[in-house]
């Protein structure tokens, strides 16, 4: 499981645009400059917000799979993760 970034590390990153932030990881050299990026067609709504920093969970949820059990035991684990 990945590290926790402590509440000053967090300031930190909210004190950064995202273009800075993009820039310093791709000197990692974990993937390709090219990828990765949200391109300009994709205009922030809601800028009034500012920055906005924090863990991202994702899931994929099949609804349309016939004869398989409900359990609900994986939802209240995603339920639990953004808790």
């Amino acid at each position: 499981m990945p590290s926790i970034l402590t509440p000053e590390q967090l300031a930190e990153l909210r004190s950064m645009d995202s273009p800075t932030v993009a820039n310093a990881i791709e000197t990692f050299k974990v993937r390709d400059d090219t990828q990765g990026f949200l391109g300009m067609d994709v205009p922030c709504h809601t800028p009034e917000f500012g920055v906005m920093v924090g863990y991202a969970v994702t899931a994929t949820a099949n609804s349309m799979a016939p004869g398989r059990a409900r359990d609900r035991r994986g939802l209240m684990k995603l339920y639990d993760a953004v808790a």
